[in-house]
């Protein structure tokens, strides 16, 4: 269940820039409202790095918490449930998959935020995940046509 759930999200990971504030999560709608909302108006921007994008796997954050830390930073993770397995194609340029996943967090009111502090040597590391539906709807399977038999004496007549 695990595997299939991983091989379904699409993720985008980005480093934020040090002058965008992001305020500390509560459980409060105002906050997480103002969270969302500075996510996308930096997408917008494009103004950050970009780390991952694509399908999420297991290791990627264990690379990213093994790495030295020399700064003090916050990394967002944006991860899309998908219905139907498939959100876009990670080959393109890094304006649309920024695009793709700004779409997909301003078309979703229900989001789930995992808000994570780390200070390791002195610098403090955040982690913001991100968990979103994804609003396209599931693919449909192929429907056969179906014809009506006639036969030839009927057609005659």
């Amino acid at each position: 269940m695990a595997e299939t759930l991983l091989n379904s999200t699409s993720t985008l990971m980005v480093k934020f820039p040090d002058d965008v504030f992001l305020p500390a999560y509560q459980e409060k709608v105002r906050i997480r409202k103002t969270i969302i909302k500075t996510i996308i108006s930096t997408l917008r921007k494009r103004q950050l790095e970009l780390l991952y994008v694509g399908y999420k796997p297991d290791y990627i954050m264990h690379s990213i918490d093994a790495a030295e830390l020399n700064e003090n930073r916050t990394i967002v993770t944006i991860n899309v449930l998908e219905d139907n397995g498939y959100m876009c194609d990670f080959n393109t340029s890094q304006a649309m998959l920024l695009k793709r996943f700004k779409r997909a967090l301003q078309a979703n009111s229900e989001h789930i935020i995992i808000d994570n502090y780390h200070v390791r040597n002195g610098f403090t590391e955040r982690n913001i995940e991100i968990y979103i539906r994804s609003m396209t709807p599931p693919r449909k399977s192929h429907v056969p046509h179906y014809t009506l038999a006639v036969s030839s004496s009927y057609l005659a007549a």
